[in-house]
C-alpha cells in the first residue's frame, strides 16, 4: 500500500490543490489527512470539501476543533485566535458538520494517526524532541504513529529502549524499529523552507519520504489580505518560519 499524508492545510487552498495535483502521479492507494484543514488561511470551506473528496482517514486538528467550538481559544496566540474568529465566521454548515465529525485517533494497519500527540491527543501537546517521544512511545500500540501539529518534517524512532531523531527526507522503516513521523505542513511550513510540505508512505517499499511541491504563495497573500487576515500570518509564508 501507498499512503499520502497531508497535515496542516490551514485554509491554504493553492498549496492544497498543488500537493493534490502531485499526488495524482504517485500511484497511491489512500490519502490521509491529519488534522488542522482550517485555520490561518483564508479558504476554510474550500479546503474542507477538498479533504472531504480525496481524503479516505482524517483526524481532528486543535484550529479544526476550535473553529467548531471544542476548543476554546485560551491557548491561541492572538494571530491564530482572530484566524479562528474569522473562519467561524465565513464557515458554512458543511464544512462545520463535517469537522464535527472527525476523531482524534484512527488506527489502521499498522499505523497509529493523531494531529498533535499520543499521549492525551485531545489536550493538543506538541512532540518536538526526542524527550517528548519517549512518553508519546509508551501509548503507541501500533509500529508508526503519524502526526503533525508543528509543522515541522521529523521523525522520532525507537529500538528497545534506545530512542533518537531523525531529520531526513527519506526513512527506511524496519520491522524491528517503532517510529513516530511529523508529515509537515501543507499550508504553513515552518522549517526554513516555504514550499507545501507532505509525506508518502510505501509499506511494500518499507519506506516513507517528505515531499516539497511549490505554490503560488502570493496568490494566497491577496486572498488573506483582502479577508482581512493578521499581516503576520500573511507574511509568514514566504519564509517558511
Amino acid at each position: 500500500m501507498r499512503y499520502g499524508f497531508i497535515s496542516d492545510i490551514h485554509g491554504n487552498l493553492e498549496a492544497l490543490t498543488a500537493i493534490l495535483d502531485d499526488l495524482q502521479d504517485r500511484e497511491l492507494d489512500e490519502i490521509v489527512c491529519l488534522g488542522d484543514i482550517v485555520g490561518y488561511g483564508p479558504d476554510p470551506n474550500a479546503c474542507v470539501e477538498l479533504v472531504q473528496t480525496r481524503a479516505r482517514y482524517v483526524v481532528l486538528g486543535n484550529h479544526d476543533s476550535a473553529a467548531i467550538g471544542k476548543t476554546t481559544l485560551e491557548h491561541f496566540n492572538l494571530y491564530a485566535r482572530q484566524a479562528i474568529e474569522w473562519t467561524r465566521e465565513v464557515m458554512n454548515s458543511d464544512a462545520y458538520a463535517y469537522l464535527s465529525s472527525l476523531p482524534l485517533k484512527i488506527i489502521i494497519d499498522a499505523m497509529t494517526l493523531v494531529h498533535a500527540t499520543l499521549q492525551h491527543p485531545e489536550e493538543w501537546n506538541y512532540l518536538f524532541n526526542t524527550q517528548d517521544a519517549v512518553e508519546n512511545f509508551k501509548q503507541l500500540r501500533t509500529q508508526m504513529g503519524y502526526i503533525g501539529h508543528s509543522h515541522v518534517p521529523v521523525a522520532f524512532c525507537k529500538e528497545n529502549q534506545r530512542h533518537w531523531t531523525v531529520w531526513d527526507q527519506h526513512i527506511s522503516i524496519y520491522p524491528n524499529i517503532r517510529y513516530i513521523i511529523n508529515v509537515g505542513s501543507v499550508g504553513q511550513p515552518r522549517d526554513a523552507d516555504p514550499r507545501a510540505c507532505y509525506g508518502i508512505y510505501d509499506s511494500e517499499k518499507a519506506e516513507f519520504n517528505i515531499v516539497r511541491v511549490p505554490y503560488e504563495i502570493k496568490k494566497v497573500q491577496g486572498k488573506m489580505q483582502k479577508a482581512g487576515l493578521p499581516g503576520y500570518l500573511i507574511h509568514r509564508l514566504f519564509s517558511g518560519r
